[in-house]
């Protein structure tokens, strides 16, 4: 396949979006489930609040592992196998059990975005958009965005018309259509063979891992992308719906502000993607980090039963905020750390999703300890400013392709 192809191209950036799209589907629907648990069955968010933040966490932990694997085995197999976890995955929870729903939302749901992450677009935009990969990147962290927020309002609806296990179905067919796209998707031609390393070792996981740790840059980028976690991801993804239904709003209502959130991230993410190609990207995290403090310290004053004009203005707002974060992030890690960008970039990403975890569970204990997520939504704020000031007062420096490769050789050599 000659990949310099323009409409060959389009159609990568098509398929990895769509399959983004399906996994990102599972993604918010925690939110939805703990409501519908509550309702339909009694249980507290104790019940089910280990499985969501396993989710989370392993959200960003399997990432390193799946570039691995990608190189090792190819694209093609580590896609096929994501969406069958995820198919399993909710399959299995549709037994309404505090156990299995733990086991199967938080290690097979969990694993199989773990795969699909944003490193996932990451490493599609790294092999076969090496110039100018900012927009190819905007367009598939969006896609994931879409995918967690725009079936809510659907999936909603049929979990209180029908039954609370409809999401669920849903969300297993769209992963079984998405596997059948990707089997005849030319982002899995047999020319693919030839990006395969078949001598890497799984050791190169844990290489990646240390040396980044040894790498100033590295921790400063983990730092302030594991706020961006605990202030996107861990907050809207699991909470979000239950801090509304304290104020007396429908979940169908909540539903619809997600919706809103996740359209309103095309614009914002696509546009840090372009500009990330043209202007310093710590410039564009920094003024993403201020105003997403804004919006979430403005976000308990405003907070009602109603779809309002502020809450409105709210969803489009922290949408456009939302994953903007990724793209500029991406771009300094392949500036820092060249062709092993999307490897540190995964690790990156697994400090994202333990800061959503910890959120996550750090966010229903509070609402438990006060009565309600006011605290919550003002330490978040509080967060977002700690990251302007890590951002602003750090220096991005990295190693150049050549140090990898005298670093490579000597290991090869020993």
């Amino acid at each position: 396949m000659n990949f310099n192809d323009t409409s060959k191209r389009k159609i990568i950036v098509a398929i990895a979006s769509l399959t983004i799209f399906s996994a990102g589907s599972f993604s918010t629907l925690s939110g939805l489930l703990i409501s519908q648990f509550q309702n339909s069955f009694g249980w507290p968010l104790t019940y089910t609040s280990f499985g969501v933040s396993l989710n989370m966490i392993l959200y960003g932990l399997v990432a390193p592992f799946s570039i691995f694997l990608m190189d090792r085995y190819g694209i093609k197999k580590i896609t096929y196998l994501a969406l069958f976890l995820l198919a399993v995955g909710a399959s299995i929870a549709t037994f309404p059990n505090p156990f299995v729903f733990n086991f199967a939302w938080g290690v097979l749901v969990g694993s199989g975005t773990g795969m699909l992450t944003m490193a996932y677009g990451a490493y599609i935009a790294q092999r076969y958009f090496r110039e100018n990969p900012g927009l190819p990147v905007g367009i598939m962290t969006a896609s994931a965005v879409v995918g967690q927020f725009a079936l809510l309002p659907l999936w909603s609806h049929l979990a209180e018309a029908k039954a609370w296990f409809y999401p669920l179905v849903g969300c297993a067919m769209i992963a079984i259509f998405t596997l059948a796209i990707n089997i005849v998707s030319p982002l899995h031609n047999p020319d693919e063979n030839k990006h395969v390393k078949t001598k890497t070792s799984i050791s190169e996981v844990y290489f990646n891992l240390i040396y980044g740790l040894k790498s100033p840059t590295f921790w400063v980028i983990s730092s302030f992308f594991m706020i961006c976690g605990a202030t996107t991801n861990g907050l809207m993804w699991s909470n979000f719906i239950p801090a509304a239904h304290d104020h007396g709003m429908h979940a169908t209502v909540a539903s619809t502000i997600l919706l809103i959130i996740g359209f309103s991230n095309i614009l914002g993410t696509i546009a840090t993607g372009w500009l990330s190609d043209r202007i310093n990207p710590k410039h564009i995290l920094a003024v993403v980090f201020l105003l997403r403090a804004a919006i979430l310290f403005w976000l308990p004053f405003i907070l009602n039963s109603n779809l309002n004009i502020s809450m409105v203005t709210f969803a489009i707002l922290f949408g456009i905020l939302d994953v903007a974060t990724v793209p500029p992030v991406i771009a300094l890690c392949n500036k820092a750390f060249s062709d092993k960008g999307p490897a540190l970039f995964s690790w990156t990403n697994a400090f994202h999703q333990i800061g959503a975890g910890g959120m996550a569970f750090l966010a229903s204990y509070l609402r438990i300890k006060f009565g309600d997520y006011f605290v919550v939504w003002i330490l978040a704020a509080g967060l977002c400013i700690l990251a302007v000031l890590i951002v602003y007062l750090s220096k991005y420096e990295g190693r150049t392709r050549a140090s990898y490769s005298n670093k490579e050789t000597s290991k090869e050599a020993s």
